[in-house]
């Protein structure tokens, strides 16, 4: 059950974006990152006070992986958090913003047995809340019979899912946070609206951590429902469904002058599921 699980939440961070780094810190501030297990490669701001933690990697010259500055640090503050670094949990995080092993396999079962949820930081391309879409990052804790919390990702991504056949964690986390255009986006508008959107999802993350573990055992029906949809055919059997009925309407008369995709994109992908 996950109510039994020594940890609270499993953290698999990846690059050392800034808003990353920023999120990680707010969980610093509040003491909570020793309830979770979590990696993440080595800030820039750590290579700038200890060179040695970097050593030949450069990315610690990149600007636009600073610090905003209304984080509001202190050089005590930092050493404290840089001080936790490197920080490797499966994969050695040490490299550049390069496809590496980590984008390509899954992390060990026994760091999922371990935490009751994930935290997961999706891919996000563009700040248009038009474009709705889920990369592998979210798929690897519904393999791993993992409930989640996605940050960075697209408006209506948890609802996306839905849509396919997996069960919400609704029960225990307030699924409000996928409708929120100012919770956890890696795009804003202003450094001020990008850490409050960060502050946001830290208070929601500590609300998480400090829930009575037995709550969670309300999502373990949930997350072995999406954990067989995912590895016995129900999602498969889905999108395959979901292209069929884009194949149709795309293929359906049209009033005229009204736009019209063409039928390759919907055929193309139904014979991928093939």
């Amino acid at each position: 059950s996950l109510s039994q699980r020594p940890k609270s939440f499993l953290l698999l961070g990846g690059d050392a974006r800034t808003v990353r780094v920023v999120l990680l810190l707010k969980l610093f501030r509040r003491g909570i990152l020793e309830d979770g297990l979590w990696s993440l490669q080595t800030p820039a701001l750590c290579c700038d006070l200890n060179n040695e933690l970097c050593g030949e990697n450069e990315i610690h010259k990149m600007d636009f992986l600073r610090l905003p500055e209304g984080m509001n640090t202190s050089t005590e503050e930092l050493r404290a958090f840089c001080a936790l670094f490197p920080k490797t949990l499966d994969v050695k995080l040490d490299g550049g913003f390069a496809d590496e092993e980590k984008d390509r396999t899954f992390a060990p079962r026994e760091l999922y047995d371990q935490t009751r949820f994930s935290l997961v930081f999706e891919s996000v391309i563009s700040n248009s809340f038009e474009q709705t879409f889920l990369t592998e990052k979210t798929m690897k804790p519904i393999f791993r019979g993992h409930p989640f919390l996605l940050l960075c990702g697209t408006m209506k991504a948890a609802k996306m899912l839905t849509s396919f056949g997996f069960k919400s964690f609704g029960p225990v986390i307030d699924q409000s946070y996928d409708s929120d255009p100012s919770f956890a986006r890696c795009f804003a508008d202003s450094e001020e609206d990008s850490l409050a959107s960060m502050e946001k999802a830290a208070e929601m993350i500590e609300r998480l951590v400090q829930l009575d573990p037995k709550r969670w055992s309300e999502l373990d029906g949930i997350v072995e429902h999406n954990r067989r949809h995912m590895q016995c055919g129900g999602f498969r059997n889905t999108l395959i469904e979901h292209a069929k009925a884009i194949l149709t309407v795309i293929s359906s008369p049209r009033p005229p002058h009204a736009p019209r995709l063409p039928e390759h994109y919907a055929r193309d992908a139904f014979r991928s599921m093939q």
